[in-house]
């Protein structure tokens, strides 16, 4: 690098330390590799932020959650056709059918505009959330609601239908792949919790067949689906906090030892050059790159350190890392 180069006029010369290269066999040579590649973090462009990188994993996890819950309504959807085809009716009214593919036209452009060319702010993001987690949930209790009615007007077959499986599966859903604190998540991950209480009050009171089924058994079942929804709330907040205090645990411990490349210097047979600054430091320096195939020859390591020995002891002032 010539020393007229103004990114580095005012760079330290650091000595790497000396360290004794044995020939190692492919084992050790895939290890010292593995231990190459993870012992700095190179990143290109402007200092990373928690807020850029949870930006960017809640776009990626949203699609995925819209993905997999569009194959799931599609398939709910195949089912009811089929149904449909093979008992000549609905199984319940043919506009529940309609709301359903409703669900699934809205999933797969939720999918769609989530891709990961498409520059969404955090906040077109969590109006994304809103209708990935929402759509579903109004379906849910659109027809929750409807099946407790059907369920206790079933004659002698008549019984409170259970209604928690869609609510607990948009609850693990949301703890597992949306990046949030406890705080934020406790919001939706309550309401999805409360949702089967409200629709059972709400059929208790405007239904009689279930008034006269709850008086039946009182407490029971009702009782028994809010403790369930209990216990999944709060097993989806803990989940959440503790996924949260791992992320931000893996941010910090990446950024210790990290570098931002400015612009690429020169390339050669072992690597490729960089001017780059630490981000704690704050200094300019000179980043040799070493290829990955190459990280874990022993040769190619000997060789590199005998280059920084010896650029070390040149009285220029410049930092080789």
């Amino acid at each position: 690098m010539a020393d007229t180069d103004p990114g580095l006029a005012n760079a330290v010369t650091i000595e790497a330390p000396r360290r004794n290269i044995q020939p190692a066999d492919s084992s050790d040579a895939q290890a010292l590799k593995e231990s190459a590649r993870r012992r700095i973090a190179l990143v290109e462009g402007s200092t990373p932020h928690m807020s850029g990188e949870t930006r960017t994993l809640l776009r990626q996890r949203l699609r995925m959650v819209a993905v997999l819950l569009l194959i799931g309504f599609s398939a709910f959807a195949v089912w009811l056709l089929i149904q449909r085809a093979m008992s000549g009716q609905w199984p319940l009214s043919g506009n529940f059918f309609i709301a359903h593919l409703v669900v699934v036209a809205t999933l797969a452009l939720l999918a769609w505009k989530l891709c990961a060319k498409c520059d969404l702010s955090l906040g077109a993001l969590r109006v994304a959330e809103a209708m990935v987690f929402g759509a579903p949930a109004l379906y849910f209790f659109i027809l929750d609601y409807e099946r407790l009615s059907v369920s206790a007007a079933s004659g002698q077959h008549a019984h409170i239908a259970a209604i928690t499986s869609g609510w607990m599966l948009l609850i693990f859903c949301h703890a597992m792949f949306i990046p949030n604190t406890w705080q934020r998540a406790a919001l939706p991950i309550g309401l999805f919790a409360i949702a089967p209480m409200a629709i059972n009050l709400l059929a208790y009171y405007r239904i009689p067949a279930v008034e006269t089924l709850v008086a039946s058994y009182p407490y029971s079942v009702f009782t028994e689906q809010a403790l369930k929804m209990a216990l999944a709330a709060m097993t989806g907040i803990v989940g959440v906090h503790s996924i949260n205090a791992l992320r931000r645990e893996a941010f910090v411990a990446k950024q210790l030892g990290q570098y931002r490349l400015k612009k690429l210097l020169g390339s050669g047979g072992m690597g490729e050059v960089y001017l780059a600054e630490h981000q704690m430091m704050k200094r300019p320096c000179a980043i040799k790159v070493i290829c990955p195939e190459k990280a874990g020859d022993p040769r190619v390591l000997a060789r590199f350190e005998r280059e920084v020995r010896a650029t070390a002891k040149l009285s220029h002032w410049n930092t080789i890392d």
